[in-house]
């Protein structure tokens, strides 16, 4: 199942993501993110938040789609992303691994919220969820040991992509790219190294394996 949770941060590309929300099976919707699918016509399944930042126009649109609403006060201890991620992921059958979440709208002029969604991000996949957050251009996949990323990037692409490998564990082990212009084997990578940034792919068919830790994937436009 793909659970979507859309916050009210950037997105770079409507298209790409109108294709994200099609394959959606269910919609979230963090508090400001409502301007975003208003724009794009989606009537979210739930709005999550303390409604502090969602205009006056979205928040009727979104009353008279007849959506609910999950309101939090505004002093609280997580923020309304975290809010709606633990709400698009709550519920569902079956272990975390036969899920994934999508985080749509995640960058933007707070640095910190895109640190802190990055980093839940990783704390949730080493808890055995796949977590992709993207703005339409620019997407992160998590990876944690023992799982595989397959990835469909054209290699003559223009402007090209650029893949990068960011450890958020202390220590990942058995990292193996195929399909990268600098491969790795079986490597092992301390948090905070700079090795697995700015690769590109040099096959259509890019296959990156992990053993042991937590990655972030990059995969961005080189611009």
């Amino acid at each position: 199942m793909r659970c979507l949770v859309v916050l009210s941060g950037e997105i770079c590309d409507d298209e790409a993501a109108r294709l994200w929300l099609q394959t959606a099976d269910r919609v979230i919707c963090a508090d400001g993110g409502a301007r975003h699918l208003r724009r794009l016509g989606v009537r979210p399944d739930l709005l999550v938040g303390d409604l502090d930042s969602i205009a006056a126009d979205d928040l009727s649109w979104i009353r008279e789609q007849q959506v609910p609403v999950s309101r939090f006060p505004a002093m609280k201890n997580e923020t309304d992303s975290e809010l709606a991620i633990q709400a698009a992921l709550a519920d569902l059958p079956g272990p975390p691994e036969q899920h994934e979440g999508v985080i749509l709208g995640v960058t933007g002029s707070r640095p910190d919220h895109v640190l802190a969604n990055q980093l839940l991000a990783g704390r949730l996949a080493g808890e055995g969820w796949r977590l992709i957050l993207t703005d339409g251009r620019s997407t992160t996949y998590t990876l944690a040991g023992g799982q595989t990323l397959n990835l469909d990037l054209p290699v003559q692409a223009n402007p090209p992509w650029i893949v990068s490998a960011i450890p958020i564990t202390d220590e990942i082990a058995g990292l193996t790219y195929q399909g990268l212009e600098y491969p790795l084997t079986d490597a092992r990578l301390n948090r905070g190294s700079t090795r697995g940034l700015s690769n590109r792919p040099v096959s259509p068919a890019v296959r990156i394996t992990l053993a042991l830790g937590v990655l972030l994937i990059v995969v961005t436009p080189e611009e």
